[in-house]
């Protein structure tokens, strides 16, 4: 689904900072040279995501700061540190870097003619540790869900950004069995009742934010105030009291009772 805001002005930005660190060591900042940049977040999502199209002409100005990229320079692989700070047009700042650092998770259509262009998928850090043996959920954890899955995620992701859980009220003991600590959050999420609950509960979600990691009852986002209003109409006009328009939307209606199944839908 994609929408429209009333204000144009959601659409501008300004990047200050663009870094990307080579696996050699070797810093540019290519804020010159980000013609695009989307930045994703998903309740769905285990990670924040950022897409950006750079653009390389292979020059430099004196003093060495770079007018345009030279990517050729860092020799990317993947999984080097990138460092991003922009602020939008209503002031508010997405600061990612220091312990929110993002690191490049692919690097695709690339282009080689007069101006050579490179597309970056961004994903965090914590997506690269979450596949490796040694952060692997081992143990035997009791006591309340929201405090495991805490734990999971300083102790063994060893996560350095904040954790913002919703208490659980039941509580729950399981084995690690060396799985993955991102899929044992989710697999978690759906054991979960929050505080207050009359014992039925819709479950939790697991999803990271620029602010950090978040493990919240759909129960309580439910009964929070809305953000924002949008409407779907067929008038270029925006009625009173709305934020902005749905410009298309569309469903999966297609069923498959065997892939139903086998994901536990």
């Amino acid at each position: 689904m994609t929408y429209q805001t009333a204000n144009t002005a959601a659409k501008e930005y300004n990047i200050s900072k663009f870094e990307i660190v080579s696996n050699q060591g070797k810093k540019l900042d290519v804020s010159l040279g980000s013609v695009q940049l989307q930045y994703y977040e998903s309740i769905l999502d285990n990670t924040i995501r950022v897409t950006a199209v750079l653009v390389d002409s292979g020059g430099r100005t004196d003093g060495g700061n770079s007018s345009a990229l030279e990517m050729e320079d860092l020799k990317l692989t993947g999984g080097e540190e990138v460092s991003l700070e922009m602020q939008d047009a209503y002031g508010n700042k997405l600061l990612l870097s220091g312990n929110n650092q993002l690191r490049i998770k692919s690097i695709r259509d690339t282009v080689d003619t007069q101006f050579t262009s490179y597309k970056l998928d961004l994903w965090s850090k914590e997506c690269l540790d979450n596949e490796l043996v040694e952060t692997r959920v081992t143990r035997r954890y009791d006591g309340k869900i929201s405090d495991s899955v805490s734990t999971i995620l300083s102790t063994v992701l060893k996560t350095p950004k904040k954790i913002d859980a919703d208490e659980t009220a039941n509580l729950f003991s399981f084995l690690g069995r060396s799985e993955k600590p991102f899929y044992k959050c989710t697999w978690l999420a759906k054991r979960s009742v929050p505080v207050g609950s009359l014992g039925k509960s819709a479950g939790y979600l697991f999803f990271e934010t620029s602010e950090g990691y978040k493990f919240k009852s759909i129960d309580n986002l439910f009964k929070q105030n809305y953000k924002r209003k949008l409407i779907y109409t067929r008038t270029p006009y925006l009625p009173e009291g709305y934020n902005g328009k749905i410009l298309e939307y569309s469903f999966d209606s297609s069923i498959d009772v065997e892939q139903a199944l086998v994901t536990g839908s």
